[in-house]
């Protein structure tokens, strides 16, 4: 019984995480698109956001995985 809370935590922990790739990668998102739509000179340049970001989307995807793969194990524990 304690196991299976334990395992849970374990998996709520890499939901959480999950979520906040997303919200990284909706950031850079939006952080892009004020720089591409701005008439005057942006804070930071595309380049840089690009390196604050990088391969953010390509976590996610791989961290998407990841949980599918550990939620069907976690419902069979």
């Amino acid at each position: 019984m304690i196991q299976k809370g334990i395992k849970r935590k374990i998996f709520d922990f890499f939901e959480i995480w999950l979520h906040l790739i997303l919200f990284c990668w909706q950031l850079k998102r939006k952080i892009q698109n004020q720089i591409t739509n701005r008439k005057e000179t942006p804070m930071c340049l595309m380049e840089d956001v690009t390196t604050m970001f990088y391969l953010v989307e390509e976590i996610h995807v791989q961290h998407g995985n990841f949980v599918e793969i550990l939620q069907a194990k976690v419902d069979t524990w």
